[in-house]
């Protein structure tokens, strides 16, 4: 009989960043959506000073490889960037903050956004620059209309995949 076997040991330099996604990835035949989540470290994380970087470099070396792992294993991965115009972002916080309902939606670092708009641009672009690939493109979804964008991108994900009668009306 042979037996492999395997110890791990984690310093004292924190948790893995991508563990807690991991753990959620979808089991055979399910589907799993991230809001924003892994890609924060990408563009918000840099622009906030939330990361330094060290962890910045590292991230964004270490995504593509991931990506590609689950590639090879039969993830499909489906990416969306839903841009709108700075504009319609600064009118969507407004509304946010004269509706008490969606007030609890909005946090000071949304208003620094406004403030850092070409700082986050910066970052996107890169971010784009890297994570751009044939295995796990970016689809970028470029409207200042909510259900379009959500039309789109559902428009999108069911489009990758086969079903019975796919294409018939």
């Amino acid at each position: 009989m042979n037996f492999k076997w395997c110890c791990i040991v984690k310093t004292n330099q924190g948790q893995w960043y991508f563990r807690r996604y991991i753990k959620t990835l979808p089991d055979q035949g399910e589907i799993v959506f991230f809001d924003r989540s892994l890609y924060n470290r990408d563009v918000v994380e840099p622009v906030m000073d939330f990361c330094n970087k060290k962890q910045y470099d590292k991230f964004i070396a270490q995504v593509p490889e991931l990506e590609h792992s689950l590639y090879e294993d039969n993830l499909k991965i489906i990416k969306f960037w839903f841009s709108i115009s700075k504009e319609e972002q600064k009118r969507r916080f407004d509304e946010r903050l004269s509706n008490p309902r969606k007030s609890l939606k909005f946090s000071p670092v949304h208003m620094k956004g406004q403030e850092m708009w070409n700082r986050y641009t910066h970052y996107k672009e890169l971010m784009f620059s890297k994570k751009h690939t044939n295995f796990s493109p970016w689809i970028i979804v470029k409207t200042n209309d909510k259900k379009e964008a959500r039309l789109e991108s559902m428009r999108h994900v069911i489009s990758q995949f086969d079903y019975n009668n796919k294409g018939k009306s």
